[in-house]
């Protein structure tokens, strides 16, 4: 027999939700949007596990990281270059759907 730290009786709301208990969303920091592993095992019992680590809060804090990053990674003229390349693939789509570029 697993030695049960917590218990609590939640209800199924009309489509399916369920409350996690406040003491339970507290101890595992459980906020909104955060996601849970849920399984179920052959004797029909329902294990609910936090996910360790979300993989687009990864990379949100990556974007945020990058956002404070101030070293310049491209020079003047790789940003002429990347200029150059756009204002051709744009022209190439005018003339591909029938507009002059200009």
């Amino acid at each position: 027999m697993q030695n049960i730290i917590f218990e609590d009786m939640v209800k199924v709301m009309e489509r399916g939700q369920i409350t996690i208990p406040l003491k339970l969303r507290e101890i595992f920091n459980l906020q909104k949007g955060f996601r849970l592993w849920i399984r179920v095992d052959q004797n029909r019992k329902i294990e609910l596990e936090p996910v360790k680590e979300d993989k687009a809060k990864k990379l949100s804090e990556w974007l945020k990281k990058m956002m404070k990053d101030k070293k310049q990674y491209f020079t003047d003229f790789d940003e002429k270059k990347l200029r150059q390349i756009r204002e051709k693939s744009r022209n190439k789509l005018l003339r591909l759907y029938g507009k002059n570029p200009r």
